[in-house]
């Protein structure tokens, strides 16, 4: 797994980066869903709940941030990340 933040115009963009099965096209829109697991046939005992991301989705956006997914099937899976550099949290 590869994580790379940087700021750019005011925003700290963050990429990770593993070097699992990569994602079809197909799953991105479901990605950040709770529960949502790509391969269906993966048993949870093998790992993986599907809350990871939806998790990171929730903790971005309190940030005001915006999160998304790239597709890759190049044995890799990404999400960027970009939240505002200077911003306090929403709470509620």
């Amino acid at each position: 797994m590869t994580i790379r933040a940087e700021e750019k115009n005011g925003f700290i963009e963050t990429i990770v980066a593993d070097d699992g099965p990569g994602i079809a096209a197909e799953h991105l829109p479901h990605v950040f869903e709770r529960f949502y697991r790509v391969d269906k046939a993966r048993s949870r005992e093998l790992g993986g709940t599907g809350l990871g991301l939806s998790i990171v989705k929730h903790i971005v956006q309190s940030h005001t941030g915006r999160v998304w997914p790239r597709a890759s099937l190049k044995k890799e899976a990404r999400s960027i990340s970009r939240c505002p550099a200077h911003h306090s949290p929403v709470v509620d």
